[in-house]
This record gives C-alpha cells, sequence and structure tokens, in this order.
C-alpha cells in the first residue's frame, strides 16, 4: 500500500481566510480586555519605584553622612515632582544656603506619580537633613521649625495605590502601602 493514492487529498497548503478571521477576532478581544489592566499595573508600578527611589536617597543621604562626617539632606518638593540630595560643607549646624546639589542625586518623577504631604493632599516641601551621627533632622518648609517625624504620600495619578514614607528623627525610614 506504500506510494499508493486512494484519492484523499491532504490539505497543507496553510489556514484558511475563516480560520485567520478566528484567531485574529480572539486576539483583538483578548488585548482588549487585557490593555487596562497593563496600563493600570504599569501606573501603580511607577507610584511603588517613585516612593523606593525617595526612600533609597534619604537613606543613601544618612549612610554619606555617617561615612563622610558631613552633613547630607533630602529636599523632597511636590509641587514640582522633584527631590534633590545636597552636601552640606559643615559636620552640623550647615545653613541651608551651603548646601550643594549632589551630581547625580536630582531626580524629577513621572507626571503619571504624585508626591504629596502625609495627608496626600497638601503640596508642602520636606527637608531631611542627614547627620553625621545617624540622626535625621526633618525640617518645616520655612526651615524654622524641627520636627519629630514626617510623611510623604506617593500615589498613582489616579489615587488606586498609594505609598507612605515615614521618616523618624532617629533615622529610620520606612515605606508602606496604605
Amino acid at each position: 500500500m506504500n506510494g499508493i493514492n486512494l484519492g484523499v487529498k491532504k490539505n497543507i497548503n496553510g489556514f484558511t481566510l475563516t480560520e485567520v478571521i478566528v484567531v485574529t477576532a480572539i486576539i483583538a478581544i483578548v488585548a482588549s480586555i487585557a490593555a487596562p489592566s497593563i496600563i493600570y499595573w504599569q501606573r501603580n508600578l511607577k507610584a511603588k519605584q517613585a516612593a523606593r527611589s525617595i526612600v533609597s536617597t534619604i537613606r543613601e543621604a544618612r549612610e554619606r553622612a555617617i561615612s563622610t562626617n558631613t552633613q547630607y539632606s533630602v529636599q523632597v518638593t511636590p509641587s514640582s515632582n522633584e527631590y534633590v540630595m545636597k552636601r552640606g560643607n559643615r559636620r552640623y549646624n550647615t545653613p541651608f544656603s551651603n548646601f550643594s546639589t549632589v551630581t547625580g542625586y536630582d531626580f524629577v518623577i513621572d507626571q503619571s506619580t504624585l508626591i504629596r504631604g502625609g495627608d496626600c493632599i497638601s503640596m508642602n516641601n520636606l527637608y531631611v537633613q542627614a547627620n553625621p551621627n545617624g540622626s535625621l533632622t526633618l525640617n518645616t518648609p520655612d526651615m524654622t521649625t524641627t520636627v519629630s517625624n514626617a510623611m510623604l504620600c506617593v500615589s498613582s495619578s489616579s489615587g488606586s495605590e498609594r505609598y507612605a514614607i515615614t521618616v523618624l528623627k532617629s533615622g529610620l525610614v520606612r515605606m508602606q502601602k496604605q
């Protein structure tokens, strides 16, 4: 029976037009269902990355202050969605005007992410000074009052994901999902 053709034709030329249209329609339906989830996930990921970046910058400023025996500061400005690490020129009591920006530590956060005060509404700036003894000095925006702890809120523009950054005078900095 080898080599004998019984009149049965096998279609080995490819797919029919109907099959291609059905598969394309299924792919389109799945993509339209998945797209909003992917966009939501991406926005939330940006907020989480921004919060982690602020926390690591404050921690790095503290580590640098300890290792170099010089004050460092991190200035968070919610109104422009940016934060910057600065280096002082003294061990303690460095006037704010004597801090200079550390190269490579001037960050602007994507506009799909919002930085606010601890209540997730206020636009108050936060000034964190890292001291050589490992403590953090937290100042009010006018630099006249030192506070014992401070909180920042980083959220996606939709507000669906919020991360609270807590900064304590003792030097503890932590991030927590709200």
